[in-house]
């Protein structure tokens, strides 16, 4: 309603005020026309002209001019404020309150609240726009105003979120001929649409689609509405025409309805386009939308692309997460990424939704584990067997025995295996051969792992079935070789029997490796006649190593030199020896007992003496110096014996050899009747060595000298100084110490111990002390009474060196380490070292030196250690690696990080056992460490399939397989791979650690915002 239409209203009802009061009516005449009525008549003029400035300004005027009417002042009042109104002036909302206070009860008031709402509305102020506008009754408005008031009322609920009300009030307005209908009718529909009632939004919006103000938003809400209705060809249709007009900040969205409705129309193509233009477009993509695009990316062969859209999709209702899991399968598989399309696919197969989706699924994820090698945290073997337990009439039930089948024979946990196919019943041929070939592979296993009495009951299971004839032979050899190195070797040689009893043995490899343990085996049982048979067997079968060939010919050699056939022996150990090979110490040294045995005492000499030359750093160069010195006392060449005991003492003090050579020597000096010489022997022996049975020997001798030359007085005097013997009670010292020995020789332990204990306690410093602790001790031992042992062994380490010396030191120690006290089973080690006269021993004691250390924190010794082990002859396959591992971790621990890596793969090559995955996790770490992460993530695969059984470095490997995911920005792997350790390892302590590092991926992640629709304005 314009002003000029207001004024014509307020003029009427003026007129008929006027005519029921005509005094009033003279008197307003005679004020119109006087001079300021003519100001007052001058401004109307204007006003009706809608020229509302100057008349504002004369309606100021007028009220500025002295008078006492006050209807034309409240009037003049009322029609500046409507020229300011009309003027948008500044104080027009000042005015429209101030004129509120000042004439309450005007006829104006109405319009007056009227035009104050329409200031606030103006000014966007909706609020008290609405409370202006409530104060006015619409039914005293013109018919024109009323259009305007409901329209405006009504925008203003709906901005202040009352659209209930607004959209009544929009109602009001929609079928009238005002300006306000087509807004009304805009809204009207908005509000529908809003309230989701598109039947009438589309209605409404098709009456205003050409309205020049609304027409250009018009199509963004016919498409949203036609998408919600699914006519999804009138989305299209209505898209195509509209999406290259639309502004840039709609296309995203016209988009993302136009690739929906050709996505449910199946049009994949269409669809990929237009989801790719709604991707680029938006940060915010819903999960469900997410899993379409996957679909159209993946249907477009775009499978790289596709893989981070069905990762988002796995966060929805299950039905679609579902899917989602089973596309990213197909996804990973295209890709190359099979382990992860396992994963994807054992999700998808435990998610309820479409059970076709989740059968299809289970039978992927069966055939991807086969393809990785196995499932380290799932068992994929009781997953497909719960599927043919619960679907018995399942058209795929077929498909899912072969499937088993192939998994058992991928499968590294051979025994729940084993148990799977024993719970069958009766297995047919195919089971059979399955349960034969892994309850073998569970066997070798086991024996890499020296656990030989686990090896030998899987090697039973494999000969149950035994339809593979070439790997039934293997099984039998295998059992043998672990009851052999259980040294039980009269059932090791009925095995190997029974091997080379096969058609396949012959033709195997292992075949010389059975005569040669055959030979061993015979050996060690002392028939000696059957021993050379098989000995002579495998030297000529030749396809053996050389030094197998050389090991062989010396036990072949020491079979002839048993049986005292000297010249058969002496061939073969004359060949060794020659050849300089292996053990060519031991060759030439039995070469010269050969030559002793038959007489030769001077060729045994000249060999001998040849070996001193030769091999001043053999365990048998003792030996060898005291045989020398034995022998040229057969000859009665006192002179060279002499000088070959003295090398000993000399060179080889620690030796046990060097007690018996000092006192070889005194002998010799006595019975030649060089009395000084001897008796200075003989001290030495006794101040040296005091309380052995030499020490004892040489008192008697010293006895003897001094009752011969007539000085019995000095053989008292200096027998009274001594601490292990009392003159006077000798006798009874001899015949109390005698006792307890005959029942140690005759095996009466108990009876021994209680002797000699009483023995030393009553004579602690008697001839026969040192003796009795070792019969004690031996004692102690044989009754598996270690700690008792050790005491008396112990006793034996405080005297000097002497016979029992080295036997003391290596029970001590091996007692000590197996009670885990290692600093002092390392410290009787490295004595025993100092002493060791055999390689055995010295091979013994490098080892447990290795350990002790190691398990001391003493890692540069334990690694010198190992370095010797490693150049030590027949060092066990354990030793070799433990040696390695121990460099390894001191290399690792020193930063010397190559040689640790180089270190540790061969750890890994030659174990399969903790020591083994520990390495290959190692090997991962440096390789991440050394940003190679493709490397470490191949190696921590390897782990995972090669070591089955070692679950804590698996979850280990894993952690740091998700750190290689982060490293990548694959945070969805690294999830799951971390959510895979949290549910499935055992233990608490690399749980707690994978529940920090996911805690970390989560609070990383960006919130999302959402989409929203179309609510234009």
């Amino acid at each position: 309603m314009t002003i000029i239409m207001k004024h014509n209203l307020f003029i009427t009802s003026i007129i008929v005020l006027l005519l029921s009061l005509s005094f009033t009516a003279s008197a307003q005449e005679s004020v119109y026309y006087n001079e300021p009525g003519q100001t007052y008549r001058q401004a109307m003029e204007l006003f009706n002209q809608k020229a509302y400035g100057p008349a504002g300004k004369l309606f100021e005027e007028y009220l500025q001019q002295k008078t006492n009417n006050n209807l034309y002042i409240e009037n003049a009042d009322y029609y500046k404020l409507v020229c300011a109104v009309e003027m948008k002036d500044s104080d027009a909302l000042p005015l429209a309150i101030e004129f509120g206070k000042k004439y309450p009860e005007s006829a104006h008031i109405e319009s007056v609240f009227f035009e104050m709402g329409k200031l606030y509305f103006y000014k966007k102020k909706y609020r008290p726009a609405l409370n202006a506008f409530q104060q006015v009754k619409p039914s005293k408005l013109a018919p024109t105003d009323q259009a305007e008031y409901y329209y405006k009322r009504g925008y203003c609920l709906l901005k202040t979120n009352k659209p209930d009300k607004a959209i009544a009030d929009f109602e009001k307005v929609i079928n009238t001929n005002s300006n306000f209908a087509a807004p009304a009718t805009y809204y009207y529909a908005h509000i529908n649409y809003l309230k989701h009632r598109y039947d009438e939004a589309l209605q409404a919006f098709k009456k205003v689609e050409n309205n020049r103000r609304f027409s250009k938003y018009i199509p963004d809400y016919l498409i949203h509405i036609y998408f919600e209705k699914e006519e999804y060809q009138k989305v299209i249709d209505q898209g195509e025409k509209y999406y290259r007009k639309a502004p840039a900040k709609s296309k995203g969205e016209i988009a993302r309805l136009m690739a929906n409705s050709y996505y449910e129309l199946k049009n994949y193509d269409k669809a990929h386009d237009y989801f790719l233009i709604y991707e680029r477009s938006t940060r915010s993509l819903g999960p469900e939308e997410n899993y379409k695009i996957g679909v159209v990316k993946y249907k477009a062969g775009e499978y790289n692309a596709a893989i981070g859209n069905f990762q988002k999709a796995t966060k929805v209702r299950a039905e679609i997460a579902q899917s989602a899991w089973y596309y990213l399968g197909f996804c990973y598989l295209n890709t190359s990424q099979d382990k992860f399309a396992r994963d994807a696919f054992l999700k998808a197969s435990q998610m309820s939704g479409n059970e076709e989706i989740k059968t299809d699924a289970l039978f992927n994820y069966a055939k991807a584990t086969i393809q990785t090698g196995g499932d380290p945290y799932n068992d994929e073997i009781g997953i497909l067997e719960n599927f043919i337990h619960d679907n018995p009439a399942s058209p795929r039930l077929n498909e899912a025995y072969d499937l088993l089948v192939q998994l058992f024979l991928t499968s590294k946990n051979y025994q729940a295996a084993l148990e799977s196919i024993d719970k069958s019943g009766k297995p047919g041929k195919r089971l059979q051969g399955v349960y034969q070939d892994l309850a073998y592979s569970k066997g070798v296993e086991l024996f890499r792992r020296s656990d030989f009495k686990g090896a030998i009951r899987f090697f039973e299971k494999a000969t149950k079935y035994p339809l593979d004839k070439s790997l039934y032979a293997q099984t039998l050899f295998w059992e043998g070789d672990a009851y052999y190195q259980l040294h039980k070797f009269q059932s090791a040689a009925k095995y190997y029997k029974r091997f080379m009893k096969q058609r396949s043995a012959v033709q195997s490899n292992l075949y010389p490796t059975a005569l040669y343990n055959l030979g061993y085996c015979a050996f060690n049982q002392k028939d000696y006649a059957t021993a050379s048979g098989y000995f002579k067997r495998f030297i000529k079968y030749n396809k053996a190593s050389d030094r197998l060939i050389t090991d062989a010919r010396l036990r072949l050699a020491d079979t002839y030199y048993i049986q005292k056939e000297y010249q058969q022996a002496l061939k073969l150990y004359s060949k060794v020896s020659g050849a300089n090979a292996q053990d060519a110490d031991y060759a030439l040294y039995q070469e010269a007992s050969c030559y002793g045995s038959q007489g030769n005492f001077n060729k045994k000499i000249e060999i001998m003496n040849r070996f001193v030359r030769r091999y001043r750093h053999s365990p048998l160069y003792t030996d060898v110096l005291y045989e020398i010195g034995s022998t040229y006392l057969v000859l009665h060449d006192q002179r060279h014996a002499i000088t070959s005991f003295d090398k000993i003492v000399k060179e080889r003090p620690k030796s046990a050899y060097a007690i018996k050579a000092l006192t070889k020597t005194g002998l010799l000096y006595y019975n030649n009747n060089q009395y000084d010489q001897a008796i200075k022997v003989f001290k030495l022996v006794i101040e040296k060595y005091p309380a052995s049975s030499e020490a004892t020997e040489a008192l008697n001798s010293l006895k003897n000298i001094y009752t011969e030359t007539g000085h019995v007085d000095k053989y008292f005097a200096y027998a009274k100084g001594l601490d292990f013997v009392q003159v006077s009670t000798s006798e009874q010292d001899s015949l109390t110490f005698t006792m307890g020995e005959n029942y140690y020789i005759n095996g009466n332990c108990n009876k021994a111990i209680e002797a000699l204990t009483k023995y030393v306690n009553q004579f602690p410093k008697g001839g026969f002390v040192l003796k009795s602790y070792y019969y004690v001790a031996d004692c102690f031992e044989k009754q598996n009474d270690k700690n008792m042992a050790l005491t008396y062994y112990e006793k034996i380490l405080t005297f000097p060196d002497n016979e029992y010396t080295v036997k003391a030191l290596l029970i001590s120690a091996r007692i000590e380490f197996d009670n885990k006290n290692f600093e002092k089973s390392l410290t009787y080690y490295s004595q025993l070292l100092e002493r060791a006269e055999t390689k055995s021993i010295r091979l013994e004691s490098l080892d447990g030196m290795m350990r002790s250390a190691f398990y001391t924190g003493k890692n540069q010794i334990a690694a010198d250690a190992a370095h010797k082990l490693l150049k030590t002859d027949k060092v066990s396959k354990d030793q070799i690696v433990f040696a390695h591992y121990i460099i390894a971790k001191t290399a690792y621990g020193s930063g010397n990080y190559n040689e640790a890596n180089r270190q540790f793969a061969i750890t890994d090559k030659l174990s399969s056992g903790e020591r083994g995955a520990e390495s290959k996790y190692y090997q991962a770490l440096i390789a991440f460490n050394n940003n190679n992460d493709k490397n470490a993530e191949e190696l921590i695969y390897q782990l995972s399939d090669q070591y089955t059984d070692f679950e804590y470095w698996i979850a280990k490997g894993f952690i740091l397989l998700a750190d290689i995911y982060l490293k990548r920005d694959n945070s969805f792997q690294a999830e799951q791979t971390l959510k895979s350790i949290i549910n499935n390892y055992s233990g608490e302590d690399l749980k707690k650690v994978a529940r920090e590092k996911l805690k970390k991926i989560e609070n990383a992640k960006p919130a999302s915002n959402g989409r929203k629709g179309a609510e234009n304005e």
